[in-house]
């Protein structure tokens, strides 16, 4: 598949064997105050193994893993304990194998002891470093959670309110809105081109243009750095090598949340061998910039993403680009699988106008019925309860019809799982300002719980 090592529970079987340490791990134990237990030893010595494994190590310049058994042994940097060991500044709260909580009232976080300006010399340039961070917490709040910003070269990744996140490396202070910090994830960076950046979440990458303008000049902190805000997200890592490809930074995600994993607190919120190659299609609550886009591309072990909706499409527009659309198609094997997201509708009846339920379900239901021969496994979403632009009473009847055909007839295609909105009781009031924003569009909050039947049905499909 192209995309990296998944390293599993490596500890525990047996070899026949006696378990050898890896030379770098002593280092890194002879570091800790406590000697952890046996079984800790292995697992971290494991992590390490896999790191060198994928051909990582070597281009690591820092490796902080907050998640350790005891507050100490959180506070080494992995590759090279006798430089860039990170300190507690005031008094961050640590959580035994998930990491530190900071608090920018008292200032609680922890400084690196990393400057990539003058540190990375001779290793990372501006156009050669990725970052990776795990965060913990599943909340929103106004705050960094990485990072320094003290100067016109900047390293931030950081969440703001309304569910979003921003980031900017090695660049003025040009924030762009990218996938959101509110639930657990892995988030990273990894830059090669001096005009643009590979932005992860998890496993799924996406490409932000931004030009560089050399190395963050600033020590850089980790569990937050702002100074209005209390609650800030407890992190798990903080990595930075040089240049990693997407197999490289999909391993490394990968091995990380296998060594939270023997400890019950793995990130990515599913976890399963199989991996997906996920497209997606609609209108504008499914298109890129959408919460409930968000949801689903973050949840899963999505290794590949495409997403063609467009605000105001009808189902028309979305069947026009069907063959652009099965472009995206891979080869499945018994653990890579095509998946197709889709939410449309909306704006086939709109005009409250009768009959418009009937028509839209028989526009959609060809189209649907050809991407399943096509090869996907379709998930489509029924059509959420609106007040905006004038819509009346007969758009919550014809969007009725359109939901009933969905669940009476389109369920009956193979290959085809309807996602019912309607049952899930938080999402039928549009009104709710919780979970939609404007009447339509789904909140943060919305878009995860509409997300959650996709999660579910995966689950339930390949668990």
């Amino acid at each position: 598949m192209g995309i990296g090592i998944y390293i599993g529970n490596m500890v525990g079987r047996s070899s026949g064997s006696p378990w050898a340490p890896q030379t770098e791990y002593l280092t890194v134990k002879a570091a800790m105050t406590t000697e952890p237990s046996l079984a800790d030893q292995k697992i971290q010595d494991a992590w390490v193994k896999g790191l060198k494994t994928l051909g990582v190590w070597d281009k690591a310049i820092l490796l902080d893993n907050f998640a350790g058994p005891d507050n100490q042994s959180g506070l080494i940097n992995w590759k090279d304990p006798a430089h860039f060991n990170p300190t507690k500044t005031v008094t961050p709260t640590f959580a035994a194998y998930k990491g530190f909580k900071g608090n920018s009232i008292d200032g609680s976080s922890l400084n690196l002891h990393f400057i990539p300006s003058s540190d990375g010399a001779g290793f990372l340039g501006q156009d050669d470093i990725t970052i990776i961070t795990a965060i913990q917490d599943d909340i929103d709040e106004a705050l960094p959670d990485f990072g320094y910003g003290g100067s016109t070269k900047k390293i931030k990744i950081f969440s703001k309110t309304s569910y979003l996140s921003y980031v900017t490396v090695n660049g003025a202070e040009n924030y762009t809105a990218s996938p959101s910090l509110t639930s657990k994830r892995y988030f990273g960076v990894s830059r090669q081109n001096g005009t643009q950046r590979e932005i992860y979440k998890n496993l799924v990458k996406s490409i932000q243009l931004q030009d560089s303008v050399g190395l963050c000049d600033g020590n850089l902190l980790a569990c937050g750095a702002a100074l209005w805000d209390q609650n800030n997200k407890t992190e798990s890592f903080v990595l930075i090598f040089k240049y990693l490809d997407e197999a490289e930074v999909q391993g490394v995600i990968k091995l990380c949340d296998s060594y939270l994993k023997h400890y019950d607190n793995h990130l990515r919120r599913y976890q399963t061998n199989v991996e997906f190659n996920l497209g997606l299609e609609g209108h504008s609550l499914i298109f890129s910039d959408s919460f409930l886009s968000d949801g689903l591309e973050g949840f899963n072990n999505v290794v590949k993403s495409n997403n063609l909706a467009q605000p105001g499409d009808e189902i028309a527009t979305m069947a026009a680009r069907a063959a652009t659309f099965d472009s995206k198609l891979i080869a499945e094997t018994a653990t890579y699988k095509n998946i197709a997201a889709i939410n449309c509708g909306v704006n086939d009846i709109w005009d409250n106008t009768a009959g418009r339920g009937t028509t839209a379900y028989n526009a959609l239901k060809p189209y649907i019925q050809a991407r399943a021969i096509a090869g996907w496994k379709c998930f489509v979403f029924t059509m959420t309860p609106s007040t905006a632009n004038g819509r009346a009473a007969q758009f919550e009847i014809e969007r009725g019809i359109f939901n009933g055909l969905l669940r009476s007839d389109l369920a009956n295609t193979a290959n085809v799982y309807i996602m019912d909105t309607d049952t899930i009781a938080a999402l039928n009031n549009p009104a709710d300002a919780t979970y939609y924003s404007d009447a339509l569009h789904f909140t943060g909050a919305g878009g995860l719980l509409a997300s959650q039947l996709f999660t579910n049905k995966i689950a339930e499909l390949y668990g």
